[in-house]
C-alpha cells in the first residue's frame, strides 16, 4: 500500500507501509523543507547545550567549576559544583 501527500508547490512524499510515528516524521520533514525552516535539531543535543549555558551562568553568577550531569534513562539533569 502506498500512500502520497502533496504540500503546496509540488512537494510529493511518498510512504510506503511504516509506523504513524515515521509517516508523521516525514510529513513534518516536508513541511519543514517547503517553508524552509531545514532539519529539526537532535534533541539529545539540545539538552546537552542548554545543560551547559547553564552551569556557564552559574560558574558566572556564583563562580566555581560547575558539572553536568546527564540520564536520560533517570530522566535527570543535574548541574552541581565540583
Amino acid at each position: 500500500m502506498s500512500y502520497e501527500f502533496w504540500m503546496g508547490a509540488a512537494v510529493a512524499i511518498k510512504i510506503k507501509q511504516m509506523s504513524q510515528a515515521e509517516r508523521n516524521a516525514r510529513i513534518v520533514a516536508g513541511i519543514r523543507a517547503e517553508a524552509g525552516a531545514g532539519a529539526p535539531r537532535d534533541p539529545h543535543m539540545q539538552v546537552k547545550k542548554h545543560a551547559a549555558i547553564i552551569a556557564t551562568d552559574m560558574a558566572l553568577i556564583h563562580g566555581g567549576d560547575w558539572r553536568v550531569q546527564i540520564d536520560h534513562d533517570a530522566g535527570m539533569v543535574m548541574i552541581v559544583r565540583r
